[in-house]
């Protein structure tokens, strides 16, 4: 990002045997944190079946996002009334 917040992008490299593909992206009003997670989400989800992977980053952020804290998310939004709502709403814009 150049300030954080302020316009950032993000690249991230696919490679499989021989193959390789490059994916990048960008926001005007961004964060650091938002990019570089931008580039792992969307580098998996532009698999096309199901494989294991190995994911290679500079990112604390990511890393111990898949490492650590996927591991303590808080479960069923704890009663939290902003977590609940702000979940009722996600489920409401899923097409």
């Amino acid at each position: 990002c150049s300030g954080n917040p302020g316009p950032g992008g993000w690249g991230a490299i696919l490679r499989y045997g021989d193959t390789e593909k490059e994916l990048s992206g960008g926001e005007k009003e961004t964060t650091n944190n938002r990019m570089e997670m931008m580039a792992a989400i969307t580098s998996l989800e532009s698999l096309t079946r199901p494989m294991h992977v190995d994911i290679y980053t500079d990112s604390t952020y990511v890393r111990d996002g898949i490492t650590k804290w996927i591991h303590g998310w808080v479960k069923g939004h704890a009663g939290h009334p902003e977590n609940e709502r702000a979940d009722e709403l996600a489920r409401l814009a899923v097409p």
